[in-house]
């Protein structure tokens, strides 16, 4: 039985994260690996923790704030892993240099290390860390094109390929039950900057739609207090608004059960996007964020998903409903066999 480390942006309440963990886990575990996930305890995801515990032998959390635990915890494994967007600089440079840190100790100690579905958005007084850290890790694996392109042309040291963010992998025939004329937003919370002006821009929207359509916010980042993050923003929201509501998710299959209902989704959280994907929800992008947009770029009808919030109207959701011809379904068979494939291609070098 290996021993396995999973690292990334764990236990604070981000629908996203706790997705790809669940997913990473169910490779894993399937093949008897002895499981220990960096993970932020708080009581407040107690429950999701639990639920994890159930679903899943052979698995343990570690406190992602103890250096002593999580220096002893990669002495006795075989392999890290990781996934998500975690090597950026743009929430918080400590939180990148966490993780470069969590690689270094790896290969202090010489063990494989595997970032899955990453990609890297950082200014210039850290880039050149991150590419250190990154010709010493066994495989790289991006979730664009244009990021492999970018990654190659800085260092020829790097073992980098394509691959997907691993929740293609959860790719199936979802039941269709889309109730007409419901659009869903997944609203990421904006910068305090521009917090105002964000809010009264949603409030305006919110109020052209409401009378055409149902309104159903669904916060993917509820924080650790669960009033926090996007919940707050979309808390604020509805103080301002009459006549709609709102989902929290409670565990992952609930979300996808959400999106696979709404008409439409509005979307500035990456993977909502994605989500709507999967479950062949036509969606909006309104998000300037490198990561939507460079996702977005490996899509063909580029300009028809990503729009300006301003310009989203009656007509522009109506035309999007009935004249946009979205083709998820080769995508997501094309993305879930790669990741299929690299998985067994780790196994196969003993790696997990």
């Amino acid at each position: 039985m290996r021993k396995v480390v999973v690292f990334g942006y764990f236990g604070f309440n981000n629908y996203g994260d706790e997705l790809l963990l669940e997913t990473l886990l169910g490779f894993l575990v399937k093949e008897k690996n002895q499981v220990y996930i960096l993970y932020n305890l708080n009581k407040n995801n107690f429950v999701h923790r639990n639920d994890l515990c159930h679903k899943y032998k052979g698995i343990s959390f570690v406190n992602r704030w103890n250096w002593i635990k999580i220096f002893f915890v990669i002495l006795k494994s075989n392999t890290l892993v990781c996934s998500g967007g975690l090597f950026q600089d743009k929430t918080s440079n400590k939180s990148l240099l966490y993780y470069l840190w969590i690689i270094n100790l790896a290969k202090m100690f010489k063990k494989k290390v595997l970032v899955l579905g990453t990609e890297m958005d950082v200014g210039e007084r850290n880039k050149r860390k991150v590419m250190k850290v990154f010709e010493k890790i066994d495989f790289l694996g991006v979730r664009n094109y244009n990021e492999v392109k970018k990654i190659k042309s800085l260092s020829k040291k790097i073992n980098v390929e394509f691959f997907p963010d691993i929740i293609f992998s959860k790719h199936k025939n979802f039941s269709k039950k889309n109730k007409d004329g419901v659009i869903g937003l997944f609203l990421k919370i904006p910068d305090r900057k521009v917090y105002k002006k964000e809010l009264e821009n949603v409030i305006k929207l919110c109020d052209k739609l409401k009378k055409n359509f149902g309104i159903v916010f669904v916060p993917m980042h509820i924080g650790t207090d669960f009033c926090s993050e996007d919940y707050k923003f979309v808390l604020d929201v509805m103080s301002n608004l009459r006549g709609v509501s709102c989902f929290v998710w409670d565990n992952t299959n609930s979300l996808f059960n959400i999106i696979s209902q709404i008409h439409v989704a509005i979307v500035s959280r990456f993977h909502a996007m994605l989500g709507c994907i999967v479950c062949g929800t036509k969606f909006l992008c309104i998000s300037n964020e490198n990561k939507l947009k460079n996702f977005m770029y490996d899509f063909n009808n580029y300009n028809e998903y990503v729009v300006n919030m301003n310009d989203i109207n009656l007509d522009l959701i109506r035309r999007f409903i009935h004249g946009v011809d979205i083709e998820y379904e080769n995508v997501c068979k094309k993305y879930k066999t790669i990741i299929v494939n690299k998985i067994l291609s780790f196994k196969q070098q003993g790696y997990i």
